[in-house]
């Protein structure tokens, strides 16, 4: 353990060393890829992705029509889209490899001498035989993260609706955990395999083995390095631009925080600009620490194998540039305009304070199934207390039609999982549904809680709550659409609800029988050119498919994005920030308070950024899989 500690220690001296000497280099050359990659790479692999769409009806892709994925020409061309994406991660990988080996030789190449060494050091990855090294790096970077810096592939996760099903499982939460495990040890033990693939010029099969060879028997030390440095540069990483913020806002507070837009104009300048810069700028310095740790790291085990790696023969500039003036200039002119941007606004909101609003868009709140997490789902309670919070504007429920086609409210098709009774909506009469209890399992408080009729909510919340009713399956009555049209024109509730529906062919007949309805498309899955589909008015999409081009482009056509379904901090933040529409929660508090947390208080600003950064790869999932683990019952 003192051995550990005291070669921990020293590696971590001269990663130090290294990022100090190399920074510039790493973040001119991240800077520049990154350019590359939103300017050149994503428009075309999002070209290709809808020229390979256009070949199947719709020619989007939806939960629905999932199956078209398999398609010849879809499978062909997403297959190229992944590996020249596979082919660019591998050249930015092997980037930071060269910059942190010439670091480690002190030596100093200029930019585009960089770019041509980790070009003709990865060039071997075009044979046939490397091929699978492209896909290795991909793993790499889109499983760690390894670049950071912008949040690239922060989408790339289990879609929270089948992650909370393995969770509601002791058996799957177990499987889930163990295999996350397993994948984080396999990793470690393929970690230089791209280091011997561009330093040695090995083919893939010689990298790995070199690779596995190094680690062999330092496995569990190689991850517990990797695991403190994580640790060490989170915390400098995302504390140092905190404090930076910080002190601009204690600065600016002597100046103008007597004036009442001086709170507007911090949410906008500092919270909107400098801090997401300043995370891109952490991002960065933890993507340099990393590399240079590795970069040690790989050489050490290499000296302790009886092996030295080969010298790089690089044109170095003549005055040995250390390109630190990009950052510091780039972020000291940023610094200059959001302190400016302050003052300027903070005359703007103080003088007219209705233009402040324009900074914060408004986002409607659903309760999901009503208030779910108060009263039992789905019931006329829970949408009761959906109004009583006065955060709402919306109660969500969803509905199937009975045996006469009567609209009945309960989210599953079947009624076991909230009334203990199991059977079919479709295969029971009104009168069977109502002598099921729908809110024993809720609480005692409930015990007796009717399922109710859509009519029956809609008369309890008329003048209360809009509801967002979302159609079922309707194949075994396909006259349902106009029941339910029938109820809103009873009681008069156009400018009182919305519809919603996974069949766009249900929202089609809702629009031919009633043109005025809002309509909206639930997608569990969402991609390709789906926004000018002339029956939504809005796509309510599962929250882990929303991307801010999907917004983007939605919104272009005046279209709106639900998000479902949002009950974790993370999830809140992620969709306020992509400036979503409506946020369906089973929590509405939760998630207002959390949307308008710190506003006008940016010192808890900063700090929640700061703590949440710092854990932001402690998934919530993974800690709700540690709880379940903790409190798993004893057979007794």
């Amino acid at each position: 353990m003192k051995d550990f500690f005291a070669k921990l220690k020293a590696d971590l001296k001269e990663t130090a060393g290294l990022v100090l000497k190399d920074f510039g280099r790493v973040f001119t050359v991240l800077l520049l890829f990154s350019c590359f990659q939103d300017f050149v790479l994503a428009p075309a692999g999002r070209w290709l992705w809808t020229l390979a769409l256009s070949t199947i009806p719709g020619k989007f892709i939806s939960f629905s029509n999932i199956l078209s994925l398999f398609s010849p020409i879809v499978l062909i061309i997403g297959l190229l889209i992944v590996i020249g994406y596979a082919a660019a991660l591998l050249w930015m990988t092997s980037l930071m490899i060269v910059i942190m080996e010439c670091g480690r030789q002190d030596k100093r190449p200029g930019i585009l001498e960089i770019f041509r060494l980790s070009a003709e050091k990865s060039s071997h990855a075009l044979k046939p035989k490397n091929w699978p090294m492209l896909f290795v790096a991909l793993i790499f970077v889109v499983i760690l993260d390894l670049f950071n810096n912008d949040g690239r592939f922060a989408g790339l996760r289990i879609p929270d609706y089948i992650m909370d099903s393995v969770l509601q499982s002791t058996v799957l939460t177990v499987l889930y955990t163990a295999a996350a495990a397993c994948l984080n040890l396999f990793l470690v033990k393929f970690v230089f395999s791209m280091h011997s693939f561009i330093l040695t010029g090995a083919d893939f099969t010689g990298a790995v083995k070199n690779g596995l060879r190094l680690v062999k028997k330092k496995g569990w030390n190689t991850f517990w390095q990797v695991i403190i440095l994580e640790g060490i540069s989170e915390l400098l990483v995302r504390f140092i631009p905190g404090g930076i913020v910080w002190a601009s806002s204690k600065l600016l507070g002597l100046l103008l925080s007597g004036q009442s837009g001086y709170a507007a104009a911090t949410d906008v300048a500092l919270k909107q600009l400098m801090v997401p810069a300043l995370n891109g700028l952490a991002g960065m310095i933890k993507t340099a620490i990393l590399f240079a740790f590795l970069a040690v790291l790989f050489a050490r085990y290499m000296n302790e194998a009886g092996e030295t790696l080969p010298g790089l023969s690089v044109k170095e500039t003549p005055k040995k540039r250390s390109y630190i003036w990009v950052p510091t200039a780039l972020y000291t002119v940023l610094y200059a305009l959001c302190l400016l941007l302050t003052a300027v606004l903070t005359v703007v909101f103080t003088v007219q304070p209705e233009t402040a609003e324009t900074f914060a868009p408004e986002v409607l709140i659903a309760a999901h199934r009503g208030y779910s997490a108060k009263a039992p789902e789905s019931t006329v309670p829970a949408f009761l207390k959906a109004y009583e919070s006065h955060v709402v504007d919306y109660g969500e429920l969803d509905v199937h039609p009975s045996k006469e086609g009567i609209p009945i409210v309960m989210h599953d098709a079947n009624t076991e999982r909230t009334t203990g009774h199991d059977a079919e909506i479709r295969e029971m009469t009104l009168e069977e549904i109502k002598k099921l209890d729908a809110g024993s399992w809720f609480s005692k408080e409930y015990a007796g809680t009717k399922v109710p009729t859509l009519e029956e909510v809609m008369i309890a919340c008329d003048g209360k709550i809009d509801l967002l009713i979302e159609i079922k399956n309707t194949k075994d009555c396909p006259e349902f659409e106009k029941n339910v049209v029938e109820l809103i024109r009873k009681y008069d509730y156009f400018d009182k609800c919305i519809i919603q529906s996974p069949s766009y062919e249900s929202l089609c007949k809702v629009k031919e029988l009633e043109p005025r309805l809002q309509c909206g498309w639930v997608m569990a899955a969402a991609t390709g050119a789906f926004f000018d589909l002339p029956a939504a008015d809005f796509f309510s999409i599962e929250n882990t498919f929303i991307s801010p081009y999907t917004v983007s482009e939605v919104h272009k056509r005046g279209k709106k994005v639900f998000a479902w379904t949002i009950n974790t901090e993370k999830s809140i933040r992620e969709a306020s920030d992509l400036r979503v529409d409506c946020i369906i929660t089973d929590e509405p508090e939760k998630v207002v308070d959390q949307i308008h947390k710190n506003l006008g208080n940016l010192d808890n600003f900063i700090v929640d950024n700061m703590l949440n950064n710092v854990i932001r790869n402690v998934n919530e999932e993974d800690v709700k899989t540690l709880e379940e683990l903790v409190n798993i019952p004893s057979e007794d």
